[in-house]
């Protein structure tokens, strides 16, 4: 805890919204919360993407996924921004989520360097690559 009162904590989600936001505890020991984006704190989560296809919870932008809100409850759901050094993006997230693939990609790069092309499919929640044409 902060000066005894405040409590930072992220993706909290009300009404179907997730946020961040920082915990308060008021004198009658109420918790209650204010929103960062209210103080000029850029959000650690942005968009929804989808409904999440492995639990009830909402596919969401982070800094560095397109993850389950649910993750905190075991959810697995994710899709990393960058994959073989390309960048995957909210389009291209969306498209997994829809149809559960991309299409045939071009511009990946091994660890060697070298560039190849490949389908993006989502199974399971996770994010395979499908090298059959």
């Amino acid at each position: 805890m902060q000066n005894q009162r405040t409590l930072k904590a992220y993706a909290i989600k009300v009404d179907d919204k997730v946020f961040d936001a920082q915990l308060t505890l008021n004198k009658r020991g109420e918790i209650g919360y204010h929103t960062l984006e209210n103080q000029g704190v850029k959000p650690v989560v942005n968009n929804v993407l989808a409904d999440c296809p492995l639990c009830n919870g909402k596919v969401i932008e982070t800094a560095k996924a397109y993850g389950c809100s649910e993750w905190r409850n075991g959810c697995k759901m994710t899709i990393w921004k960058t994959i073989a050094q390309q960048q995957i993006t909210i389009a291209l997230a969306k498209k997994l989520l829809s149809s559960g693939e991309t299409g045939v990609l071009t511009g990946f790069k091994s660890s060697k360097n070298t560039e190849f092309s490949a389908n993006l499919k989502l199974v399971n929640g996770k994010v395979e690559m499908d090298f059959s044409e």
